[in-house]
């Protein structure tokens, strides 16, 4: 009866050492070979067009500029010495050329043109830029654009735009 208890005992220290869980960490990123490195200030931007009033919109097709920039950095000349981007969003059925918005407000796009005053188009690549080794800045110009004033309807909008950048 003794060995009985001893085999019982023995057993029930190993269970617990064989029924420990393991658990895993997962590591994962990505290495990539571009030239350049984007800013955190250039990821996640905001362009705000909060009070714009419909009434300015009455003698003009476009609201007052609003600025933004993408920010490259630590570049490296001799992986690529060009840049283009291509910003990606849905482009508005009646302004062909400029970015669909969502929300209660309607009649109204954003438009967007690069520093030399191209405009930059729903997915269309923009001209080419050279880089720099320090720092790179491509610097842009939104607007609320409204072609027919009989659509414009008062309230809120929003549209969310991604860009990429192809090197050379």
């Amino acid at each position: 009866m003794t060995n009985n208890i001893a085999l019982l005992v023995s057993a029930l220290l190993i269970v617990p050492l064989s029924a420990s869980a393991g658990t895993d960490v997962e590591f994962s990123g990505t290495l990539v070979g571009e030239p350049c490195v984007v800013s955190m200030d250039s990821e996640e931007q905001t362009v705000s067009f909060d009070g714009l009033s419909v009434q300015q919109f009455a003698s003009a097709t476009r609201s007052e500029a609003r600025t933004f920039a993408i920010k490259l950095e630590d570049c490296d000349l001799s992986v690529g010495d060009q840049v283009s981007v291509r910003f990606i969003g849905t482009e508005d059925p009646s302004q062909p050329g400029a970015f669909q918005v969502n929300g209660d407000a309607t009649g109204v796009a954003i438009a967007v043109e690069d520093a030399s005053g191209q405009a930059v188009k729903p997915g269309i690549l923009t001209a080419k830029q050279p880089l720099q080794s320090n720092e790179t800045i491509l610097n842009y110009k939104a607007w609320a654009q409204v072609i027919d004033r009989s659509a414009l309807q008062e309230g809120s909008f929003t549209t969310t735009v991604s860009w990429v950048l192809e090197y050379e």
